[in-house]
């Protein structure tokens, strides 16, 4: 791939792709993470936002009471003990790591009806393509209508190829594909404003252990090219992301492995400084953007097949955005921020 600055600083900037009053918002990935930072961004008064994820989220949680984390820890000793169970150090973290999560859950539940929008929270697994045909099929019942989707859904199990079962290859590639193939069926573009899927840079680069998820995000960048191609009035794009700091997947061993490699986390201000300036001054059909700084940039070889763009909302913190035009897709546009996982 050669790759080269496509600046979006002279481009006119849209407004019309920002939610208002009536807007419907379908946003995948949970509510915790980089897709609840997202979300939080667009909530505001008169709009709709339908949030999913696998994790059932018990609005009023009387066992968490606010504790620090050493108090959640003595109370998951003491649960254990009464319960006749050794408590062993993986379990306690696991309690303690999923008490914590349910906090962010409900926190950001809380912070989306603070900024004045209407919310709801599913917990299903994208993977099950009816339920989420179902999920689908009952918000344009109810609302009428379906204005823009988010869709972060995304996990990770870092194994190589020779090592990896299955049943954990197909967990990981169907979250990503299947469940883009599925809303590629089911969303209907007469009205759909805008559909933004979270990619990553392994889909186009690669990254050792990722196969997997390597693959799922180069499929599900594919397809969205063949959906800007059937959609003329949707503008779709997928966002090769790298690992965001601190709200991302990857944790500290991976990034500080990537930092070897020259890839820089997405701080959280620019990379959804990023996207919205992606999407209030990029290009229908521009499809496929590669945001962040990395090898990449250099034009090296380290970096895939074909032409790159990008630059822009981070570009004070001096990163470019390189999209990659994939083999039937458009030329990219984009601008500066880092990758994110999901």
């Amino acid at each position: 791939m050669s790759v080269a600055p496509a600046p979006l600083d002279d481009a006119p900037e849209r407004r019309d792709w920002e939610p208002g009053p009536g807007w419907v918002v379908l946003v995948t990935g949970g509510a915790r993470g980089i897709t609840a930072e997202v979300a939080q961004r667009l909530a505001r008064p008169g709009v709709q936002l339908v949030l999913v994820g696998r994790a059932e989220i018990a609005e009023g949680d009387a066992a968490d009471d606010g504790s620090d984390v050493e108090a959640l820890r003595r109370g998951a000793i003491a649960a254990m003990r009464s319960a006749g169970r050794e408590p062993l150090p993986a379990a306690i973290e696991a309690e303690i790591r999923g008490k914590l999560q349910a906090r962010q859950r409900r926190a950001t539940l809380d912070a989306l009806r603070r900024r004045g929008a209407a919310v709801e929270y599913h917990a299903l697994d994208v993977r099950d393509g009816e339920r989420l045909g179902e999920l689908i099929a009952g918000v344009y019942r109810r609302f009428g209508r379906l204005d823009a989707v988010v869709h972060g859904a995304g996990v990770i199990e870092d194994q190589l190829l020779a090592d990896k079962r299955a049943d954990s290859f197909d967990r990981v590639f169907d979250t990503k594909a299947d469940s883009t193939f599925v809303l590629g069926q089911l969303l209907r573009p007469d009205g759909l404003r805008w559909c933004v899927l979270f990619s990553s840079i392994s889909g186009r680069f690669g990254n050792r252990g990722q196969s997997d998820y390597a693959a799922a995000n180069e499929v599900m960048s594919h397809l969205a090219a063949q959906l800007d191609a059937r959609w003329p009035g949707t503008r779709v794009v997928s966002i090769g992301w790298g690992p965001w700091r601190e709200v991302g997947m990857a944790g500290e061993g991976v990034l500080r492995r990537l930092a070897a490699q020259g890839i820089v986390p997405v701080d959280v201000e620019a990379g959804c400084r990023f996207l919205f300036d992606e999407l209030s001054r990029g290009s229908k059909g521009d499809v496929l953007v590669v945001a962040g700084e990395g090898p990449w940039r250099r034009g090296d070889g380290a970096a895939g097949a074909a032409p790159v763009a990008g630059e822009g909302a981070a570009s004070a913190a001096g990163q470019e955005a390189a999209s990659a035009a994939g083999q039937g897709a458009a030329p990219v546009a984009g601008q500066g921020a880092a990758q994110a996982a999901e």
